[in-house]
């Protein structure tokens, strides 16, 4: 999987597509992620986006006094991400394995992370989150909808590019667990040590994500 992200986040800077998802990101879904934020992340401490490719959607975040430490598999998509004015550390790690001591992080949030995981990927990601998270502490999960518009049209450019000029391409990695209800990811965070899971959608970012939000015992 890293080698795929890692071809990824190379190639996206010179594409079309890749230019069009850079104004997306910082036109609309910027604009989620800074509500989000300042709802639910204490105006102090240490936040990690979990997964964090560019970090080109966390660049409204307010900074009051917190540090924003990107966190990616992918040295090329870290290399942008620190760039970011607001984002403060890059750490290369696996969000699976966090070089965190536990109870000693104070929000986390991504945004198309946990779609590209198995159920059992998803749970072991959770359950990390959970052990470095501070009691009452918040994980914002930006995550596509299975019938979400933007899965919608990757998937029609993707079968054109495919059935109509013959030429395979991949947007980005498989996308195997879009969210919808039958996933019961409120049963699985539970489990995980998350007291309170819920998901809502919004018009700031043009219903793109389900964003599911998870609070630790």
């Amino acid at each position: 999987m890293k080698n795929n992200w890692d071809r990824h986040w190379s190639r996206a800077s010179n594409s079309v597509f890749g230019g069009f998802l850079t104004l997306y990101r910082k036109a609309i879904i910027a604009n989620a992620v800074k509500h989000y934020a300042e709802k639910f992340f204490r105006p102090q401490g240490i936040f990690l986006e979990c997964g964090s490719g560019t970090s080109q959607a966390s660049g409204t975040i307010t900074k009051k006094a917190r540090t924003l430490v990107a966190v990616d598999f992918s040295l090329p998509a870290l290399r942008k991400a620190v760039k970011v004015p607001v984002i403060d550390k890059a750490l290369c790690a696996d969000i699976m394995s966090l070089p965190f001591r536990s109870g000693s992080i104070d929000g986390i949030w991504n945004l198309g992370v946990m779609e590209h995981f198995s159920r059992q990927e998803i749970a072991r990601a959770l359950a990390e989150f959970a052990r470095v998270l501070k009691p009452g502490s918040y994980a914002v999960l930006f995550w596509p909808p299975k019938a979400g518009h933007c899965h919608l049209i990757i998937t029609l450019i993707e079968s054109f590019s495919r059935n109509v000029l013959g030429k395979e391409i991949d947007l980005f990695p498989d996308e195997i667990t879009l969210y919808s209800r039958h996933l019961n990811i409120e049963g699985i965070a539970r489990r995980c040590g998350f007291y309170e899971c819920r998901a809502e959608y919004t018009a700031r970012d043009l219903f793109t994500y389900a964003v599911v939000i998870c609070r630790k015992r």
